[in-house]
């Protein structure tokens, strides 16, 4: 009797440890394949917080760009017969080339419609439309820096207002 008892405990323990040396190893598995999950999403989420930044930081640099090249062409104004000079065509050239080029990936509705707003003023100033004065082109060209900073503000969600407090 005492053989088949302890072939009774024997069967018990076999399968007891072929029991739970299963199931640990199903657990591995399990466990493996949700850290692999885990670490993809991760993966994913870093890449599409990388595209983002790489977007914000051009929408900034073309914003500057624009910027400048309209004060630029504001300042060329400044000057009597400047109108149709060289150095107006090249400022004029960079401002359409930065308008109907760089502009068109990255902006906001609000910036395109203020952008829209100053293209439609230096259009009419060209042909000398007596509506339109160069203090409304200085004026347009505020509203576009304004909506660029609020553009970068609703992108970073930051505050750029500059106070003297």
């Amino acid at each position: 009797m005492k053989t088949e008892l302890r072939d009774e405990r024997y069967k018990f323990w076999d399968i007891l440890i072929k029991a739970v040396s299963s199931l640990l190893t199903i657990s591995t598995i399990i466990i493996a394949l949700l850290t692999y999950r885990s670490n993809q999403k991760a993966e994913l989420k870093q890449k599409e917080r990388e595209f983002r930044r790489e977007i914000s930081l051009r929408q900034i640099n073309y914003y500057s760009e624009i910027s400048q090249a309209i004060g630029e062409l504001l300042t060329t104004l400044n000057y009597p017969d400047s109108l149709f000079s060289k150095t107006y065509y090249s400022k004029r050239n960079n401002f359409e080339t930065l308008y109907f080029g760089k502009m068109n990936l990255i902006n906001s509705k609000s910036v395109d419609n203020q952008l829209q707003i100053f293209h439609g003023l230096l259009e009419k100033y060209e042909v000398d439309n007596p509506d339109v004065k160069i203090n409304d082109l200085r004026l347009a060209a505020f509203k576009v820096n304004d909506s660029f900073r609020e553009s970068v503000r609703e992108t970073f969600d930051v505050k750029l207002d500059i106070s003297t407090k």
